[in-house]
C-alpha cells in the first residue's frame, strides 16, 4: 500500500465543479488519511493509502477533473548547513568504540544558549551529519564511532549572531560567534541590490502578498502580518498559524518588518498586507495537498497579488502546479526558491507557470569564518559585477527566472527567553525568492494601470512583466 493525495483541477475552468464529495470516490481498499470537508466549491483534497492497480481504475473512472498522484513531501530548503551538509548518508550505528568532541559555542557576552549545532563527519562509505542543540553553558557534546573523523563542525546562534564553521575541528572545539551588524536606517545590502535606497513604512501599499512556509511568530515587528492558520492534514486550522521553526517568520521579516528602531532590519515592501499561513506539519515536510489549499485560500479568500513559495522538491507535483495555475487565472503570481541543491531547480520553482529565484551573495558581507563567507562559488564564471556572485549552494538552470540577494540576510526569527525581538543572518534561495517578491510588491505598488487590472490572467501577466522589466 502507498500513499496518494487527490485533488480537484480547478484551472482554466469556467465554473467551479458542483457541491460534491471527493472521497467518496476513493477505491473499496482505500485507508483515508485526511480529507478535507465534502461540500462547497473549494478544493477538496484526500491523502489516503491503496494499492496502485486500484488507483489506475480510480483514474481512468474519474477522469482530467481529478488529479490522483504519490504524496510528494515538500520541504523548506536548508539555509543554516554549508553545501557539504547538504547530501549526507544516514548515521552509522554506533559501536564499543567511540570517540567525542565537546563544543562550545559563545558570543560577545558569553555562552550562546540553544544554538543548532551540526557536525559533519566523514567515513570510508561516506559523510554523515549529527546536529544538536546547546545548553545553558552554550555547549554540547557529540559522541560517534572510532571510524569516524570530524569534518566540519556548524554553529547557528538563536539570533543576534553570525553562524560560523570550523574546520576540522579538534577536541575540545570552541566556536566564536561574531555579534551581527546594526542595520543603517533599517537597511541592509539586499535593500540596495533592489533599489532600495530610504526605508518607507508605506513601501508596498495596495499590494496583497501570500506567505506560505512554516508558520509566524509573534515577533514585535511583524505585527502588520496577518496569520491566516494552518493548512495541515487536510483541515483549515484557523488558530493554528504559530512557526514550527523559524523559516516562516523570517520570510515575513524579510517583506514586511517594521521597526521604531533605525538600527533594525526592515522588510523590503513594509505597507503591503502580508498572509501567512502554514503549510508544515512537522519542521521540515509539507504535503502538496496542504500546499495546494494554502495556495487556493490565499488566493480566493485573501485576494492576494503575489505569493511567497520558499520550499520546494525534487518531484514534479500536478496538484501544487495545477494550484499555482488556478491563482494565475484569477491575478496571482507566485514567486518560488529554486533550490538550496547546487545544481538541479527544484519544483515548483522549475514550472514555467512559476517564477523560479536563486540567490546572490555579495563579496565581503559576513566576517571570515562565518557560514555567510562560506558561499563564494570557486568558479570565476559565477562572479559578476558590483561585488556580486552567484552563491555556491543555489539552484541554476534554464528553469531560473531571475537571481536576488541571499546571503547573509538579517531578518526577523521567533522571540526566545532573554530574546525578545531576535533577527538572524542565513542563507539560501528561500531569502533570495522573498527578497524579489518584496521588490516586485514595491514596482507593482507604484503601477495604477496593474493595480486598475482585474483580477485574470491578465492581471498576474503583467507582474511577470513587470518584473521581467
Amino acid at each position: 500500500m502507498a500513499r496518494y493525495v487527490m485533488s480537484d483541477r480547478l484551472s482554466n475552468r469556467s465554473t467551479a465543479p458542483a457541491d460534491h464529495d471527493l472521497g467518496s470516490q476513493l477505491p473499496a481498499n482505500a485507508a483515508v488519511i485526511s480529507q478535507s470537508p465534502a461540500g462547497g466549491q473549494g478544493r477538496q483534497v484526500v491523502t489516503f493509502e491503496s494499492d496502485e492497480a486500484a488507483v489506475a481504475a480510480m483514474r481512468r473512472r474519474l477522469g482530467n477533473g481529478v488529479i490522483v498522484e504519490p504524496e510528494i513531501l515538500h520541504s523548506k530548503p536548508p539555509s543554516h548547513h554549508p553545501v557539504e551538509l547538504l547530501s549526507l548518508s544516514r548515521p552509522s550505528v554506533a559501536t564499543a568504540t567511540t570517540k567525542n568532541l565537546q563544543v562550545t559555542v559563545g558570543g560577545s557576552r558569553g555562552p550562546l544558549e540553544s544554538a543548532d549545532v551540526v557536525l559533519a563527519l566523514s567515513a570510508t562509505t561516506g559523510t554523515e551529519q549529527r546536529e544538536l542543540v546547546t545548553n545553558r553553558a552554550g555547549q554540547v557534546r557529540f559522541d560517534f564511532p572510532a571510524g569516524l573523523t570530524p569534518l566540519v563542525l556548524a554553529a547557528a546562534p538563536a539570533g543576534g549572531f553570525w553562524s560560523m564553521l570550523v574546520r576540522q575541528p579538534a577536541e575540545p572545539a570552541m566556536v566564536g560567534c561574531p555579534p551581527l551588524p546594526a542595520a543603517v536606517q533599517r537597511l541592509g545590502w539586499w535593500h540596495q541590490a533592489v533599489g532600495v535606497e530610504r526605508f518607507e513604512d508605506r513601501g508596498g501599499e495596495g499590494i496583497r502578498i501570500g506567505v506560505v512556509d512554516t508558520g509566524l511568530a509573534p515577533h514585535p515587528d511583524l505585527k502588520g502580518v496577518e496569520d491566516v492558520g494552518a493548512f495541515v492534514d487536510g483541515t483549515h486550522h484557523p488558530d493554528g498559524g504559530g512557526d514550527i521553526s523559524n523559516h516562516g517568520t523570517y520570510t515575513c521579516g524579510i517583506l514586511a518588518a517594521r521597526s521604531d528602531d533605525p538600527a533594525a532590519f526592515g522588510g523590503i515592501a513594509p505597507g503591503a498586507r502580508v498572509f501567512s499561513a502554514r503549510v508544515f506539519r512537522t519542521a521540515t515536510d509539507a504535503n502538496q495537498g496542504d500546499l495546494a489549499a494554502a495556495i487556493h485560500f490565499l488566493v480566493h479568500e485573501r485576494s492576494v497579488d503575489l505569493i511567497n513559495l520558499s520550499l520546494g522538491a525534487s518531484e514534479r507535483s500536478n496538484i501544487v502546479l495545477d494550484a499555482i495555475t488556478d491563482a494565475i487565472d484569477h491575478g496571482t503570481l507566485c514567486i518560488c526558491a529554486a533550490g538550496n541543491t547546487a545544481g538541479p531547480v527544484s519544483f515548483p520553482g522549475a514550472f514555467p507557470e512559476a517564477v523560479a529565484v536563486a540567490a546572490l551573495g555579495r563579496l565581503g558581507w559576513g566576517p571570515a569564518g562565518s557560514l555567510a563567507a562560506s558561499r563564494v562559488p570557486q568558479a570565476n564564471d559565477r562572479l559578476g559585477g558590483d561585488q556580486l556572485y552567484l552563491a555556491n549552494l543555489s539552484a541554476f538552470g534554464a528553469e531560473v527566472d531571475c537571481a536576488g540577494p541571499g546571503v547573509g540576510i538579517i531578518a526577523t526569527v521567533p522571540p526566545r527567553p532573554g530574546m525578545p525581538a531576535p533577527f538572524l543572518a542565513m542563507d539560501g534561495t528561500s531569502a533570495a525568492s522573498a527578497v524579489v517578491c518584496g521588490a516586485l510588491a514595491l514596482l507593482l505598488s507604484n503601477d495604477s494601470a496593474y493595480q486598475a487590472m482585474p483580477r485574470d490572467r491578465r492581471r498576474a501577466s503583467m507582474a511577470r512583466h513587470v518584473l521581467d522589466g
